[in-house]
């Protein structure tokens, strides 16, 4: 990070603006609407390239729980996961250090956004790993870190990056690079993910997510999330039926 940009305080507008871009970013987490599937292969592949890892395999699928039951019986994928990927991005965007400031303040997170997205990581992975066991009678484990996850779910950190950097680009004018537009890309077109060496799995987003005032995953009577390919949760005040 260059030492010559010290940024110690932010105009009252600029601060005004902190929460759009989080509501941006949160609201780009949790669309319904289908990815571009051409832009997110794209998207991966570039990532791949930059890291100077080989080309992979882009396979998709319509739901977190057909992705799983990929994995579940394809388990010979060589260990390049969703977080190393976009960790060793990182890496790479912060390697063009000049092109960001040093923020001398901390940015105020809004807390009720991230409260949604948790509330929906963990409500799908619990049903994804429970539905697996009960139709293959497999032990899966689920545990707070993301070696034990069937799939690996959209990460928190990432998304306070993903906005933090769209803010400092975009309300305190500087430059971008090309890290950084395939890290946007990613977030922005790729939903949930599976990175490994020899390919990367994508799954669609869902076509119906429901909350209550609370942010917690929620439905009277009917599904809270719904995908494509008839995959569905029933949740009631964030706890799975």
């Amino acid at each position: 990070m260059s030492e010559n940009l010290i940024i110690a305080q932010l105009t009252p507008e600029q601060e005004a603006l902190i929460p759009v871009y989080q509501e941006k970013w949160c609201q780009i987490a949790l669309s319904t609407e289908r990815i571009d599937r051409d832009k997110a292969a794209k998207a991966i592949k570039t990532a791949y390239k930059l890291i100077d890892e080989d080309e992979p395999d882009v396979i998709f699928f319509d739901s977190p729980y057909e992705a799983a039951k990929h994995l579940l019986f394809n388990d010979n994928y060589s260990n390049l996961r969703y977080d190393e990927l976009l960790t060793r991005l990182i890496i790479e965007v912060c390697k063009v250090g000049e092109n960001y400031p040093q923020l001398s303040l901390e940015l105020q997170v809004n807390d009720e956004l991230w409260d949604k997205i948790t509330n929906f990581d963990e409500i799908m992975l619990r049903a994804v790993a429970e539905q697996l066991k009960a139709n293959y009678d497999k032990t899966l484990y689920i545990s707070a870190e993301f070696e034990g996850r069937p799939l690996q779910s959209i990460n928190i950190d990432r998304l306070n990056f993903a906005w933090e950097a769209d803010f400092i680009i975009s309300e305190l004018n500087l430059k971008s690079n090309v890290g950084l537009s395939i890290f946007f890309n990613i977030i922005e077109h790729c939903g949930w993910i599976n990175a490994y060496q020899e390919a990367c799995l994508i799954c669609d987003r869902p076509t119906k997510l429901s909350f209550n005032s609370q942010n917690l995953l929620h439905a009277e009577g009917k599904p809270a999330i719904e995908y494509v390919d008839g995959f569905r949760v029933y949740v009631d005040k964030g706890v799975i039926l």
